[in-house]
């Protein structure tokens, strides 16, 4: 559960960042807010709640290497995503950390 509080966290503070990178100028019809451009489909949330509950090292390990493939998965998404600056940079010392975190 700390994991995923810690990821949470992280994705919100990169959304404000990228806002704050990525302000609107004027009408926003006329000129709309640029998206944020990751999606993060894979729910690393659910798979770090799992680790953090499983009891058997078998379970550990299966659930820190799903974890860490989703965290790959992300990684290039982000290094690839256009524009990410602040909010790159949040996400990716983030999940630096949480990966360590999957032993």
């Amino acid at each position: 559960m700390a994991l995923r509080k810690e990821w949470q966290a992280a994705k919100s503070l990169a959304e404000t960042a990228f806002k704050k990178d990525h302000p609107v100028q004027g009408d926003v019809h006329i000129n709309p807010p640029t998206p944020y451009p990751v999606r993060f489909k894979e729910d690393l949330g659910p798979t770090l709640d799992d680790y953090e509950k499983a009891k058997s090292p078998a379970d550990k390990q299966k659930y820190a290497k799903k974890g860490k493939d989703v965290i790959k998965n992300y990684r290039t998404a982000i290094t690839t995503a256009k524009d990410m600056k602040t909010a790159g940079k949040i996400l990716l010392e983030t999940l630096a950390k949480i990966e360590k975190a999957l032993v």
